[in-house]
């Protein structure tokens, strides 16, 4: 049978959740792990920096590095030289650390770097069509980064564009706003 919620309960759990350990927690309130951590949920509470999460993080990364020590790997693990859609890119694994963050790059920097050797500071691959699928070497371009914020900045249209642009932001937050206040009012 479950326990209601009184307002004492939920302000001992909006006092001690952030930085107090779970267990202590549950035994304040006499209520299971995952009842708190579900209402914390509905109440919109973290536990970010708690003691809890902390160590469950340090033992998950010690756990980790013994197995990639001890040679252990994933047998479903893609080969080095893999393009895989990781979000709305495509990334290349060049190599086999058992570190996602080493292991995979973005295509377009492997197939520029493998052509045309490191990419300096300061500069950056461009994709000619948008397209993140077609990372063929004609359709890259290396740019330094205030070439690329001034191609992708509303200064590069005509005024009378720029105008239309920002009057069309300007309507947009009005209508946000009403929708917003008529929302409220219902």
């Amino acid at each position: 049978m479950r326990k209601a919620w009184t307002s004492e309960d939920i302000d001992t759990l909006k006092s001690a959740y952030a930085d107090q350990p779970m267990s202590t927690i549950c035994a304040a309130l006499g209520r299971t792990d995952a009842a708190i951590r579900a209402k914390a949920s509905l109440l919109g509470l973290r536990r970010l920096d708690s003691p809890d999460i902390a160590e469950r993080h340090t033992k998950h990364s010690r756990h980790m590095k013994n197995r990639r020590l001890s040679g252990i790997r994933n047998p479903h693990r893609a080969p080095v030289g893999t393009d895989q859609m990781h979000g709305n890119r495509l990334m290349r694994k060049i190599s086999d650390t058992g570190d996602t963050h080493v292991d995979w790059v973005p295509s377009s920097r492997a197939a520029w770097e493998q052509a045309h050797g490191k990419i300096p500071n300061g500069m950056v691959i461009r994709l000619k069509d948008g397209n993140p699928s077609n990372v063929s070497l004609d359709n890259l371009e290396l740019l330094t980064t205030s070439e690329r914020m001034s191609r992708n900045t509303i200064a590069r249209y005509p005024l009378d564009y720029q105008r239309s642009a920002q009057d069309l932001g300007r309507f947009i937050a009005k209508l946000r706003k009403i929708e917003a206040e008529n929302e409220k009012s219902e």
